[in-house]
Order: structure tokens, then sequence, then C-alpha cells
């Protein structure tokens, strides 16, 4: 069970086939009994008068006073002081054409001991003229010494009623509908409201001095015109713009002394609450259709006056009930129905009880809050040790598990296909194969759980000059829980003499599950440093250094790369020969060398070579097989402490790097300046050629003149602009080679120099690509303009700057400006170098 619904203290059996509304429910002290114990009446529109005194929780039939049937319909129920000759509380009812007062009263037996049973004495009544809709009570211009009534009809008449005597009776102007009628004793006024969604509030004062208007004969035989002897205003007017559903009298505000009071409107979609001079105070939008309001005393006295503050109850057609304190909605609880009448007052010397009343006359007593438990649950441990350990463990497991719920990452099916590669250290024939230097890897596929995955097709990406080739593409069908996985060869090759990009190559696999629904597997391998370059005997001139230190005492080089050397036994006798150990030198396809120092003491390696961006290939697969040499399996602590870490203590090389920006987007341009030029030439050769044409279709040809020269000289550029575009364009894809090559190495030099975990150096990794491409676009001005490595970068490198690097919130506000052109690589240069100190001084990456 919820909480938070309320809790029935005391329930009446219900009455079928009654009908109740608004008005229908009156809680007072009605018999006027000596203990003050409050009783609830209630009037339902056949006419049938109850009355209850619910003194303990359950109903019982002792609590049920009175049932008695006035023979009409009661339309509302109010409790007051209405005549002089009763010095107690009285209770009016109000019929549809009339108005009647009784007394209830209850009979003492003879004992003395209690009351035996209870009647209602019919003080006196008043026959209305028309039918009524509704009524209010109050000390109408405050110099009554009883409480007066004043009932609304269905045609706006307000007949004011001081005890057994009529006072007068008035027409309000612009009827045609009634509305709620509430009386404010501050002002001494009424409020009510009209068809035209609008709140009106009238003195007393002007009612009782204005001329009463009476039906002319036209109205009397049907014209219903009416004739105004002196025209009545109202003191103010507020629009609504909606249907009121009721009024009330408050006190709410803060600060409100004892002559001002709050009007609290209903409406159906929105709630106001005004000074008594119309002035909106608050206005509350409803997320909910209201059916019915109360106010209540709150028990603490308002700030600057005696009077207790009050709070606001509200039904919803939800059925629900809403507690508000001003504007703060402080409790919100369900109810067993929609509360079409409520109260709240003490019952059984329990305070707060809120009375609702459903339009079917189910009527409830009922509280907020929680039931606590009647049985505690003492310790069933017996004085048993708790085991935190375990505890913390099935704490653990059960955060695991929420999170695991709310997330919205999709989980990896059970029933998938599983790829593994198998990549050998040596080439393919020792030394060649079809394609050149090659190595072929065995994929290995099998399909976890029952079924089968059917129509596999695999394909593999390699990054230029590597290229992969698969065997066999396709595979029909990969079934589940075979003891055999499917082998398919993938071959990884050389093509031409090119700097390598990369050493990563992916293969995906998409299948077929079920026969109709599409999935996908993949894995990525490393291809073996064999294929990349090869052992050549120790070089010795070198334009760039890099220095890497490690914690651990160094292994001998040629037990590191041992594998290379197996390649190259003449390399591997120079290098004993030569250096004992010391120093390999690789020479990769591209014809660059690269040499590897190690420190015979201390954990140094030196990486030298006369081309900055081919030190990336070596530095990588150093540091990867050296991490494998301390932690991987068998693998020995090395004389260190500590776990094993590799760490660049010098500065990042950031001006050789801003080298192979340089060149690569001198190339670019270039590039550009040769298909510009290779355009216009295109569109001079068009243009000579639609002249030549038009001769010749001439019935009268003219001479060609000199049109024939320059249709071939025009050739002749176009061809001389195709080779120096092909040679430019070389050049770009060299310079691209050499500036992926650069950025591989300042991505890893960077990781090991500020220490960044696997997470912050892919998310550096997204942000400064290795994966150089350059793309050719129609500019705004119809011209060719790039949109290539650069620009990307750039962009990326600032959103770095105003997301994790921010430093304060303005920098986070900066707003994003398109992509376009670099006209230099200045402000790439300027935001990485920005990039660089902000991680020195404690920056972090995250993907978020």
């Amino acid at each position: 069970m919820s909480l938070f619904k309320c809790r029935d203290w005391w329930r009446a059996p219900p009455c079928p086939g009654e009908e109740f509304d608004m008005g229908s429910l009156c809680v007072a002290n009605i018999d006027n009994s000596p203990e003050g114990d409050n009783k609830v009446i209630t009037g339902s529109l056949q006419g049938i008068l109850r009355i209850y005194s619910p003194t303990k929780p359950e109903f019982s039939v002792e609590h049920h006073l009175l049932e008695l049937d006035l023979g009409h319909g009661v339309l509302q129920l109010e409790a007051g002081h209405f005549t002089v000759n009763h010095s107690g509380l009285s209770l009016a009812v109000l019929h549809p054409r009339k108005l009647s007062v009784y007394a209830v009263v209850g009979n003492i037996s003879a004992s003395g001991k209690g009351t035996t049973h209870y009647e209602v004495r019919k003080l006196y009544d008043h026959q209305l003229e028309r039918s009524s809709a509704n009524m209010c009570l109050g000390r109408f211009g405050n110099g009554q010494s009883m409480d007066c009534l004043c009932v609304q009809s269905l045609d706006g008449q307000l007949c004011f009623f001081e005890g057994e005597s009529v006072a007068f009776k008035r027409f309000l102007p612009n009827f045609l509908l009634p509305g709620p009628l509430a009386y404010v004793p501050e002002t001494d006024s009424f409020v009510t409201a009209n068809s035209a969604m609008n709140v009106e509030c009238y003195k007393f004062t002007v009612l009782a001095a204005s001329s009463e208007v009476k039906p002319t004969e036209d109205a009397a035989s049907g014209g219903g015109s009416l004739t105004a002897g002196k025209k009545l205003q109202a003191d103010w007017t507020f629009i609504t713009g909606e249907t009121v559903l009721d009024i009330k009298v408050v006190r709410m505000s803060k600060g409100i002394t004892d002559q001002q009071a709050d009007i609290v409107i209903l409406g159906e979609h929105n709630v106001y609450l005004m000074s008594e001079q119309g002035q909106v105070r608050l206005q509350k939008r409803l997320d909910y259709p209201p059916a019915s309001i109360c106010c209540y005393k709150s028990g603490v006295k308002a700030a600057g006056s005696n009077r207790e503050a009050e709070n606001l109850l509200l039904g919803s057609s939800t059925g629900n009930l809403l507690v508000y304190k001003e504007s703060q909605l402080c409790w919100c609880t369900a109810c067993s129905a929609v509360p079409i009448a409520l109260e709240v007052a003490e019952f059984g010397g329990q305070k707060g009880i809120v009375v609702t009343l459903s339009d079917s006359g189910a009527l409830c007593l009922s509280y907020l809050g929680t039931q606590p438990p009647v049985n505690i649950i003492g310790d069933v441990g017996g004085g048993k040790e708790l085991d935190y350990a375990a505890m913390d463990e099935e704490h653990r497991r059960l955060l695991a598990t929420i999170r695991g719920a709310m997330s919205n990452v999709q989980k990896e099916p059970a029933e998938r296909l599983q790829l593994r590669a198998q990549v050998p250290t040596v080439l393919d024939g020792h030394g060649g194969g079809e394609f050149g230097p090659s190595v072929t890897a065995r994929i290995y596929m099998s399909f976890l759980g029952p079924g089968s995955a059917d129509e596999v097709a695999i394909s593999a990406a390699a990054p230029p000059p590597l290229e992969a080739h698969v065997s066999q593409s396709v595979v029909s069908s990969v079934r589940g829980q075979a003891g055999t996985p499917v082998i398919v060869p993938v071959t990884v090759s050389v093509r031409g003499p090119s700097l390598p990009t990369g050493n990563i190559i992916t293969v995906t696999a998409t299948y077929l599950k079920d026969g109709n629904n599409p999935r996908v597997a993949s894995c990525r391998f490393e291809v073996p440093l064999v294929l990349l370059c090869s052992a050549v005997p120790p070089v010795k001139n070198a334009a760039f250094k890099i220095t890497l230190e490690t914690n651990r005492i160094p292994p001998p080089l040629p037990a590191l790369f041992e594998d290379v050397l197996a390649m190259s036994p003449g390399a591997a006798e120079a290098v004993q020969g030569a250096t004992g150990g010391n120093a390999l030198s690789f020479q990769c396809h591209s014809g660059e060398c690269v040499t590897v120092l190690v420190s015979k003491n201390a954990g140094r390696y030196r990486i030298q070579s006369e081309s900055f961006p081919s030190m990336w290939i070596l530095a990588d697969e150093l540091v990867r097989r050296l991490t494998a040499y301390y932690e991987g399996p068998g693998s020995s602590a090395g004389g260190g402490s500590g776990p094993f870490a590799v760490t660049y203590p010098e500065d990042i090389p950031l001006p050789d790097y801003f080298a192979a920006i340089d060149a690569h987007f001198e190339a670019r341009g270039r590039v550009l300046a040769v298909r510009r030029a290779l355009g216009a030439r295109a569109q001079e050769l068009r243009s000579v050629q639609k002249r030549v044409l038009a001769r010749f279709k001439d019935k009268t040809p003219a001479p060609l003149g000199s049109l024939n020269t320059l249709l071939e000289d025009t050739h002749s550029a176009i061809m001389a602009l195709a080779d120096e575009w092909e040679q430019e364009q070389a050049a770009l894809d060299a310079a691209s080679a050499a500036l992926a090559g650069a950025t591989q190495l300042i991505l890893l030099l960077v990781r090991h120099k500020f220490g960044l975990s696997g997470e912050a150096a892919e998310v550096l990794r997204s942000h400064l690509s290795p994966l150089v491409l350059d793309a050719a676009v129609p500019s705004a001005e119809h011209e060719l303009s790039y949109h290539g490595w650069e620009e990307t970068t750039e962009a990326a490198l600032t959103q770095l700057l105003r997301t994790c690097l921010a430093r304060s919130a303005k920098e986070s506000a900066a707003q994003v400006q398109p992509l376009s052109q670099l006209p230099d690589t200045a402000k790439l240069k300027k935001h990485l170098a920005l990039v660089l100190e902000r991680l020195s001084k404690g920056g972090t990456l995250s993907a978020a």
C-alpha cells in the first residue's frame, strides 16, 4: 500500500440511488451539545437529510443520529445563528423554491444519562418566488446580531433575509447563468461569478441603496427584457477567461492585517488568490481538473495578525487531495473517490480530520500521513554477528543490477557471432607473397548460443599503404554450439613505398539471425612489426630524437625484437658485433631508418631518425612490447617497484609537428590551385570547342583563323596541368602520410607526458585524429574549396576547449562558428598549444 494515500478513520454506509453536489455537506456542532462535538450533515438532491456524529474510528449505528426525508431536494446546507429566539446554531436548508431554518434537538433520556433520539424542529421558512441556485451567510452591514442569508436565484436575483423577514431583493446586471457566491466580511461585500467568465464584487451598501429591478410586462409575457430603476455598479471586476467553480474567503497571504482578506477563486484550469480590493496576489496553473476546494486553519497565527493562517485543500477529478500553503504544494494523497465536497474539522479528539463527500454519497473521514507499523520485527538473527563483507558485496551487486537496468546502452545479445584473430609474427613465405610483403591472419568465427548466423559477409579495412584481402568474403552459415569454428584467412600486404599511417586492421562481419534480423560483429588486430619495417645494421645519423623512460631495468634489445631480427640474419650479426645489443635500426618501406638505443643501467630508451613522422612506428611498438614484457604472463619485476610505467620527460616537440602541419597545408593549397587552374582551362576549352562547332555547322563556314591553334594550345595546357595535378596529388598523399605519422607520435608522447588514462587518450585521439582526410567541396562562391584535416581538427580542438578543458562559464558559452576553409594554420597551432598547456596544468579529458 502506498504511503501517500488517505487513511480511513471513519466511513458511513453508502446511499444508493442518491446524488450530491458541492453544497450537500456541512460540519458543525449543530445540536449545540455541551461537549462541542462536531456533527456531519449531508443533504441529497432527493431531499434526504442525514446527521452523523463520528466520535471514534469505525462506523457504528450510534453514530447515525438522524435521517429525514424533507420532501424537496436539498441544494445547500449552512449552519449559523439565524434567529434571536434560538441561542445556538441552526441549520439553513436551501430547496429549489424554499428556504427553511431548522433547529436540531436531542431528547434526553429519563435517566439523564444520554440522548435517546434526535429531531428536527422547523423554526421558520421562506417561500421563494424564483428557483434558487445557491446561498451564502454572514452578518451583512456589520451591524447585525445574527447571521443573515443571501439566496441567489437562477435568473440573477439576490434575496436578503434577516431572520424571519425579507430585507430586500436585487437583480444583478448582465446576468445569464448563476455562479458561486461568497460574502467578504472585511469589506462587507459579495463576490460572484457570471456566465461571461467575470468575477464581480458588489458592496452591500450599494445593493441596499439601489432600486429593485422589476420585470416588465414584456418579460412577464415572454419578452424577457428587464428595466432597472437605478443601475447597479460593481465595485470591481476581474476577467478569468474560464468558468469559475467555487469562491472562498480565506487568510493565506503573509503580512495581511485583520482588516484584509484573501479571495480564492477556483477555475477549471487555474486557482487565483486575490485581495479584497480585486488585486491578483497569486495565480497558479493546475495540471489536473479540480473538483472541490476547502480552506482550513493551520494552527499557526499569521504574521501581523491575531488570526490563524489558513491553508488550501483542493480535491481533483482524478481522486487526489492536494494541500497548498500559498503557492507551495505541501502534500498530495489519493482518495478512494472523487471528492465533490470537502471539510476539515476535529472528531473524536483528533484534529485535522478530512471530511470528503462524493457525488454518489460516499462519506468518509480520513487523515493524511502514514500508518505506523503495528508489529515491530524483532531480532531474528539470535545475536549472530553481521558479515559486513557479504553485505558490501551484495550492495555492490544490487547497485550494478540497478545501473544495468537504468542504462540506455543496449547490451550485447547472448546469441551472437564472435570473431577472434590469430596473427603470425613472420611474413608469408619468409619475405614476400603475391601482393609483396604480406602476413596472413586467421579469423576464427564461432556462433554463441543455439541457432546459426546465416549469409555471413566478411570485409577488412586497413590504413594506407596497407591492403587487406579476404580470401572467402561470404560464408553461407555458421552454426552455434559447433565444436570447430569457421576459419577465414585475411591477407595484409604493403602496396607502395609510403609511410604507414596506422597498424590496426578492422575485420567486420555482417550476418542474419533468424532469417531476417541483420547484425554486425567485428574485431581488430595489430599487424606485426616485420610487415612495416625490417632490421638493418645500426645507423648513427639522426636529425630527430625522443627519449622514453621506464621504472624498470631495460631488457636486451635483441631479445625484445627477436622476431624482427630472425627475418634479417645479417642485421642480427651486425647488431651483436657493432653495439653489443644496445642499438637496433629498422628501415621502413618508404626508406626512412629509425634507431633505438637503450641505456645500460637506467631504463631509458632513445628513438632517433632522419624523419620525424617515421619514429611513431618504433615508439608505439617499443611501448607495447615493454608493457607485454613486464606485465604479461610470466613477466618479472625487472628490478623495479610499483606498477610498470613509461614517461616522456622532455617537452612535446611541437615545432617539428607544426612543420608537418604546414607542409600538409601547403600541399593542399598547391593541389587546390592546380585544380582551379585546370577548371579554368577546361572552361576555356569548352568555349573554343563551341566556336569551332558553330563554324562547322554554318552553311557558309568562315575560315577558322587561329581557333585551331587556340584549341591545340588549350588542350596542351590542360594535359600539362593534369600531369602537374598528379604530381601535386602524390605530394599531398605523402604529406598526409607524414602528418598522420607525426600525429600518432604526438598522441603517444602526450599520453606518457601527462599520464593520461586509456579513456582520456581516446578522447584526445577523437579530437586530434591521425586519420588525415581532405575533401573538396563547392563553396558559397561556387568555387572549389577544401574542408580538410586542418579545418575539422581546429573545430574539434575548439569544442574540447569549450567543454571539459574550459576554464570559465564564458568559454563554455562561446558561440560555435561554422566550418570554413582556414586561411592559414596559426589558429590551429594556437588551439593545440592551448590544449597541451591546460593538460599540463591538471586538465582532465572525459567523454561527457
